[in-house]
């Protein structure tokens, strides 16, 4: 008998991440095997905006010394899973106060 264990999300989980990709619509966060994205729509990038003048990032006047770009380390928490033709879809968020950059 063989017992396997292996990286499964569930949804509401938290987990740390490296934003991967930063673009007007979304941001891209790598967690191990899984990249998870966070629409910039609903406040799901809680009170961020996206600014492209100098660099693409997310800026927010409430967490100014914490601008979200690529590399940023990130926690967030999933909203929800897909898997389809051997790929998952993830979505998240960062509207909670715990959640964001580190």
């Amino acid at each position: 008998l063989h017992r396997h264990h292996c990286f499964q999300n569930i949804k509401d989980e938290i987990l740390d991440g490296v934003v991967q990709n930063v673009g007007k619509d979304a941001i891209t966060v790598n967690s191990g095997p899984i990249n998870c994205i966070i629409q910039n729509k609903g406040n799901r990038l809680d009170d961020y905006i996206y600014d492209s003048t100098l660099d693409e990032q997310y800026v927010s006047k409430r967490h100014v010394d914490k601008p979200i770009r690529r590399d940023s380390a990130l926690r967030y928490k999933i909203l929800g899973i897909n898997f389809e033709q051997n790929n998952f879809d993830v979505t998240g968020t960062i509207e909670d106060e715990y959640l964001g950059p580190k």
